[in-house]
């Protein structure tokens, strides 16, 4: 599900960015709840067509009225996984993690506390300036704190790389993702929001006939069948939160497999969670239904 991004700037805030690659059948939109002794969330919800698909209705980045924030992308892991496991969903991990956790530490106690059918790269980050990356299978977690990190459809730690399932890193083209995107010069000297943009829209890598593969090679994607579906940007310590529709780069031209992405808008919409109300911000059209 995309190309994940996280940063600490020079003052200590930190910054998330992800654009969701999905097939183009697979929407988000944004929402905002609150459940009475929950906190407040505002974050992307998945709607898919897919009967029974796992991640239907999972919260896929977001960030809550404590400060605590994440972002998620899928990894095909070989120690089992939803298909053969039972325990926590993704949409019940991400619910609770939303809900309940006022910082990082207090989110970490929900990936244990439960047999897992979920596994992914999940970064965390909070107000106070904690950012952390966790690589999780279903029977495996591990821990790492950074200052910048770029990740995609796989492990990359030596304590987890070998549990991805190799194909899957062939089939989404994960490494050349995650190669452009670092290479990228905005990625080089990430230091706020405006460079956050430029990433999250490089086309570094379309150069690859990328419209002919079902996933792209670039951190926009424009893949045959699974491409950009949104893009978002999360800033914890201000309880924004950025989002993007379709395609980043604005692009519109679109085939008839690609639905709504001809829809794209091109920009970035900040909406700050204490100034919205509970209910849908957009929805799958990108039809915004709260102003910022």
């Amino acid at each position: 599900m995309g190309t994940l991004i996280g940063v600490k700037l020079a003052e200590g805030r930190v910054l998330l960015g992800s654009n969701s690659d999905n097939p183009y059948e697979t929407r988000t939109r944004v929402v905002l709840r609150k459940k009475k002794g929950k906190l407040k969330y505002i974050g992307t919800e998945i709607i898919t067509a897919v009967p029974n698909a796992p991640w239907a209705a999972m919260i896929t980045r977001g960030v809550n009225e404590a400060g605590f924030a994440y972002t998620y992308s899928y990894v095909e892991t070989l120690d089992g996984t939803f298909r053969n496991k039972e325990g926590k969903s993704y949409k019940d991990f991400s619910l609770q993690i939303m809900e309940n956790a006022k910082n990082v530490k207090e989110a970490e106690k929900f990936i244990f506390d439960e047999p897992r059918a979920f596994h992914g790269n999940f970064i965390f980050a909070d107000a106070e300036g904690n950012l952390v990356l966790w690589e999780i299978t279903t029977e495996k977690a591990c821990c790492f704190e950074f200052e910048k990190l770029c990740r995609t459809s796989y492990f990359v730690s030596e304590e987890m790389e070998s549990l991805t399932k190799p194909q899957s890193i062939v089939n989404t083209n994960g490494k050349q993702k995650m190669d452009f995107c670092t290479q990228a010069g905005s990625y080089v000297n990430l230091q706020d929001i405006p460079d956050l943009i430029d990433l999250l829209k490089s086309h570094k890598g379309r150069e690859y006939p990328e419209e002919e593969e079902n996933w792209g090679h670039s951190t926009c994607n424009h893949g045959l069948n699974v491409g950009t579906v949104s893009s978002e940007i999360i800033d914890p310590l201000n309880r924004v939160f950025g989002y993007n529709y379709g395609w980043p780069c604005g692009e519109r031209e679109a085939g008839i497999n690609k639905q709504w992405q001809n829809r794209s808008w091109g920009e970035y919409r900040f909406f700050k969670l204490d100034k919205l109300k509970e209910g849908m911000v957009t929805d799958v059209k990108g039809n915004i239904m709260q102003q910022p």
